[in-house]
């Protein structure tokens, strides 16, 4: 699949070079991307700005306006984009923080990291993208993993929850646990697996999720489910 890329960045040289830059490793990594640049927040968004799926922005641009407020505004538009924050100041980093930032590339060091923070976006991107597969009585059906809140088993099923339907299917958590473990989710009880992402909190031996529905936590492995989840939450900001 084409992977749809945007540069905005007011300093024409450094838009261009980090254009070639992604088009470079781009072949390397043998990918198919479509990447625009723009150089100006106008500019920007007066093209296609929900259809990226990683942007480059620089964090300050020309006429007072600033890539903190472009990914403000992409996050209201409930864009889920890879957002990459580029810059010639290391001490305005901390502010991609507000819009959930991927990384932080200063511009001097653009071609000794360009390359491997490409390839760590597209690994995000694709497991933004992967869909779980459901059988059941002979019918096929995919569900993009972020929309799964988690999984209960009892007996031989488990029942997918989400937070607009909920599917029933044939398989072992067990199964389940060792298949997903990459992409987020985690073992609290021997009959759940959640999704950590949508986990708001982990307390009192229950853990609350999007839904309001709080789950009961093993309280043999309390304290390694607490920590799994930190560790998560510290990886995803």
């Amino acid at each position: 699949h084409m992977i749809k890329i945007a540069v905005c960045d007011d300093e024409k040289y450094y838009a261009d070079q980090i254009s070639q830059e992604i088009q470079k490793h781009g072949r390397k990594m043998g990918l198919k991307l479509s990447v625009d640049v723009y150089y100006d927040a106008a500019g920007f968004f007066e093209g296609p700005i929900e259809s990226y799926q990683i942007l480059f922005l620089d964090v300050k641009l020309q006429n007072g306006e600033s890539g903190i407020e472009l990914g403000k505004k992409l996050r209201e538009k409930s864009s889920r984009a890879i957002i990459i924050y580029v810059s010639a100041y290391i001490e305005m980093a901390p502010m991609g923080y507000e819009v959930e930032a991927f990384r932080y590339l200063l511009k001097k060091d653009i071609e000794k990291t360009l390359a491997y923070t490409l390839e760590d976006a597209i690994a995000k991107l694709h497991k933004q993208n992967y869909n779980y597969v459901i059988r059941t009585k002979g019918k096929t059906q995919t569900l993009p993993l972020d929309e799964i809140l988690y999984f209960e088993s009892y007996k031989r099923y488990v029942t997918i929850y989400t937070s607009h339907e909920n599917y029933k299917q044939y398989r072992k958590i067990s199964d389940l646990e060792q298949e997903l473990l990459e992409y987020g989710f985690g073992r609290i009880y021997k009959s759940y697996l959640v999704n950590w992402k949508h986990v708001q909190t982990i307390e009192n031996g229950k853990a609350l999720m999007d839904n309001g529905i709080r789950l009961t936590c093993s309280r043999t492995n309390y304290q390694e489910i607490i920590r799994q989840y930190i560790l998560w939450v510290g990886r995803e900001s």
